[in-house]
């Protein structure tokens, strides 16, 4: 026989997280293209776009010629254009040659959905409202972050007095007791 209180209970469930991100963290990219979160900022104060999208992350543009990792800006235009029309793409480098680029393929399918041919938005001031005088290379990209996080290494780090001359900032204690040869 069952009650009407079997009937009618109800469980609940209630788990918490805690984001842990922090000035120092690490992060990378598919492609590779890795980097340290230097500064955290509000929400409201970071560039957003004419349809109010607002940025999760801000890369440094000249990270990318020097290291070469052209193919997360390819990601980001067929992510750009998956995320608006649901299709599925295939990025790989071998499906795309120098007759067909695959920036033109979804440069083109892009521009039917109305964005930029390049992926570039035009972007305003989270802080004056004001237009950004550049365009900005806007698109969703999968990144990671990586074990490298700053809380983790806080018990590392050294306290204590530090030797001013060494530009290493070396303990004064692991100096005299490990010698020269503990760096």
């Amino acid at each position: 026989m069952v009650s009407v209180r079997q009937l009618f209970e109800v469980k609940t469930e209630c788990s918490t997280r805690f984001l842990r991100l922090f000035e120092g963290d690490k992060n990378a990219s598919r492609a590779g293209q890795k980097g340290i979160c230097s500064l955290l900022y509000n929400p409201e104060d970071l560039p957003f776009t004419e349809g109010g999208m607002v940025p999760d992350l801000i890369f440094n543009p000249h990270g990318f010629p020097s290291r070469m990792t052209m193919g997360m800006m390819v990601e980001l235009l067929a992510n750009k254009h998956a995320a608006v029309s649901g299709e599925f793409h295939e990025s790989s480098t071998f499906k795309y040659g120098e007759e067909n680029p695959s920036v033109d393929h979804f440069g083109k399918l892009l521009v039917e959905r109305g964005f930029n041919f390049n992926g570039l938005e035009t972007m305003y001031s989270g802080v004056s409202g004001q237009q950004l005088e550049a365009a900005i290379f806007f698109g969703p990209v999968y990144y990671q972050r990586l074990r490298h996080m700053v809380s983790d290494k806080i018990q590392g780090r050294t306290t204590g007095p530090v030797d001013p001359v060494g530009c290493l900032k070396r303990s004064l204690d692991l100096d005299k007791l490990c010698g020269d040869w503990c760096l």
